[in-house]
């Protein structure tokens, strides 16, 4: 299965290529509502930051061949079609509601990707300190890592949901595919009720609750360089999907790492498990100088009415 996923993967790695390049780059709004770039790769802030930057809108009618989109600037999928892929970077931001890509989206370098509705062929990604939220629509395949953030609460993932490379995916509702995979020190969080976890062949089934990771659960499977604990984890999701998954954790071999699936949501500065310290003024969870630089600024003041 791995080699499986690897292979799909080096897929994101083609790219179509345009007939030519149109570049839209003057910090307006901009409406692609015919065929007039069907045959166009449409570059957005390729060698200018506006704040905000250039915003283009597809709708219905638009049909592009491509889009990149960098620097600030901001893409919107009402409908429409894009024929091949759409690639973000440099804090850039792609919101889809509608329309079809018939091939892959990629975010890197801090940009943004919010998916709510439409139908993606291709796959998603997000690497590099990129976030994906998916709450709707319908996707192949789902794929975080390289420090990338994502959550998916709604919509459907057709293959399998991915997260590696020190990626964090929470999983609160929707349905994640047929394969939750994680590699190289990846997160996966699962929040929901009443998940068991069974080995490869749907038998032994084993209750687990918030806290539990998998790793602990799963059968060991010896698969060559690749060899993994894995099994199905069934239960019912935040949103009251049921769910019956296939998942893999690759915690030997190259991919040796931390990598898991949790069931809870992801831990975070506040919660019950890790409470704000009462010295801890900015509410980071961490006492330090900066603390210090707070009380500093205000040592002495008196506000006492009295």
């Amino acid at each position: 299965m791995f080699k499986h996923v690897l292979a799909i993967l080096s897929l994101l790695l083609f790219t179509h290529p345009a007939t030519s390049a149109v570049t839209i780059e003057d910090g307006a709004v901009h409406i692609i509502n015919d065929t007039t770039y069907q045959s166009d790769l449409v570059i957005l802030d390729r060698n200018i930051a506006h704040d905000p930057g250039t915003q283009v809108d597809l709708v219905t009618g638009g049909e592009v061949q491509s889009f990149s989109a960098e620097n600030n600037s901001t893409l919107n999928i009402f409908s429409g079609l894009v024929t091949t892929t759409i690639t973000l970077k440099d804090n850039a931001n792609l919101d889809i509601s509608g329309g079809t890509v018939n091939s892959h989206v990629t975010g890197t370098q801090d940009s943004h990707l919010i998916v709510s509705g439409g139908t993606l062929d291709g796959n998603i990604q997000v690497n590099d300190n990129a976030t994906m939220d998916i709450s709707g629509g319908t996707v192949n395949q789902f794929i975080a890592f390289h420090n990338s953030k994502a959550r998916l609460s709604g919509g459907t993932v057709n293959t399998s949901l991915i997260s590696r490379n020190d990626a964090t995916t929470l999983i609160e509702g929707g349905s994640p595919g047929t394969l939750l995979f994680t590699a190289e020190n990846g997160r996966i969080y699962v929040e929901g009720t009443g998940f068991t976890v069974t080995d490869p062949n749907g038998l032994n089934p084993v209750n687990v609750v918030d806290g539990d990771h998998l790793s602990n659960f799963g059968t060991f499977v010896e698969n060559g360089d690749f060899d993994y604990f894995g099994g199905f984890l069934s239960g019912t999701l935040d949103d009251s999907t049921i769910i019956n998954i296939a998942f893999e954790i690759h915690n030997s071999g190259v991919t040796a790492g931390t990598c898991d699936i949790i069931i809870g949501p992801i831990p975070k500065c506040g919660d019950a498990n890790h409470p704000i310290p009462t010295s801890d003024l900015n509410e980071d969870c961490i006492v330090n100088i900066l603390d210090l630089a707070i009380m500093a600024a205000e040592w002495l003041t008196d506000n006492n009415p009295i």
